[in-house]
């Protein structure tokens, strides 16, 4: 194998039936940036031994590549083979001069089933890899603190790239998407896309927004219900309030764009951002969002792109209302020219930098001709 190309398995593999997704887009612009794609499988020691294309391995979500169960003793076994098997596949990896890069979404998984287990992981591959890529100086800095005393890694801050042109484009109207959400045409409508989790506070965001005056206001929830009792907390509220519109469910690419232009503003309700994509989506889509000062957003974004609030339920419900008072094309430019700052041809360009710093670490010194 020419040790001068470098061939990347991104893992959890690239799923050719999700090209808008983080990895998919990733691998696209890294590849424009001369980078190669490696056949991947899952992550197995087996791979590992075997394989004989890539020379990186980037790490992405660690709670997709090991499932880690709650519950039974035989989820905490089958929990125990699989952290097992990521942890020897790395070493084996390492061992055969494989570059190893993890992204660090998120410090831990949102709701943690087993979070000693899951610290260790996380901990562990630190160790193992070569170099860490983050999304802000916020994530860094975050890092930096969570695996004090572990020994020090690279840490390189790529923002989060836009998904402008990533879906298909709306196939109709607003007006019509409206109607077929069950949206009044005149309404001003906040959205709230992606999975229903607990650690989203879609439920506090009901409330906030249950106490606004405005009859002509709608908060959409749209996305799969991963958390059943939180989205039965959500139907209660709804019942409640007939301005709060629950659309659950999964969400094809193709409906993506049109459920964006059909909506006013986004929402993104967390205590503080690590990373979010469904901010990033939003403003690719010309969505100002409203979000929280603390964390990544405030770091990258400012007004009128981005209508932050601090913590309270009181100041995310102001926020509510101080987004509505900006609208017009100014705020929906800003979304825009905000996505465009963070392109996926620099994104791709910079992440391929790291893909050699990480080889450059394992590559074997050539023989100098002179002396044979």
């Amino acid at each position: 194998m020419d040790e001068s190309v470098i061939r990347v398995a991104q893992f959890p593999p690239v799923d050719p039936s999700q090209p808008a997704s983080f990895p998919a887009l990733l691998e696209r612009a890294t590849e424009a940036a001369g980078i190669h794609a490696a056949h991947t499988e899952r992550l197995r020691t087996r791979w590992a031994l075997r394989q004989r294309q890539a020379n990186v391995v980037h790490l992405h979500w660690l709670e997709y590549i090991v499932t880690v169960e709650g519950g039974s003793i035989g989820g905490w076994v089958r929990t125990l083979v699989r952290t097992t098997r990521l942890l020897a596949s790395l070493l084996v990896l390492r061992t055969r001069g494989v570059g190893i890069i993890w992204t660090v979404h998120n410090l831990m998984p949102h709701e943690a089933s087993r979070p000693r287990i899951q610290r260790f992981i996380a901990h562990a591959t630190y160790l193992l890899c070569d170099e860490v890529i983050v999304h802000s100086d916020y994530a860094a800095a975050r890092v930096r603190t969570t695996f004090r005393g572990a020994r020090r890694r690279s840490i390189h801050v790529i923002p989060h790239a836009n998904y402008v042109g990533a879906h298909p484009p709306a196939a109709e109207s607003p007006d019509a998407f409206r109607d077929r959400l069950g949206v009044p045409r005149n309404a001003y409508v906040y959205l709230c896309f992606g999975q229903i989790r607990r650690y989203k506070r879609l439920t506090h965001l009901a409330e906030a927004f249950g106490r606004l005056p405005d009859e002509d206001a709608r908060l959409l929830i749209v996305g799969n219900a991963v958390d059943s009792e939180e989205a039965a907390r959500l139907d209660t509220l709804a019942a409640k309030d007939p301005r709060i519109l629950l659309r659950p469910g999964h969400v094809p690419d193709e409906l993506v764009a049109s459920i964006h232009a059909a909506t006013d503003a986004a929402v993104i309700a967390y205590r503080d951002v690590f990373s979010s994509g469904a901010l990033m989506l939003a403003l690719s889509h010309g969505v100002p969002v409203v979000a929280p000062r603390s964390g990544t957003v405030s770091e990258l974004f400012a007004p009128p792109a981005v209508e932050f609030f601090d913590g309270s339920d009181d100041d995310l419900r102001d926020a509510l209302t101080r987004v509505r008072s900006r609208r017009g094309p100014e705020q929906a430019e800003a979304a825009l020219r905000a996505a465009h700052a963070h392109s996926w041809s620099e994104a791709g360009r910079r992440t391929a930098l790291v893909y050699r710093l990480a080889r450059n670490r394992h590559r074997r010194p050539q023989k100098d001709a002179s002396n044979q």
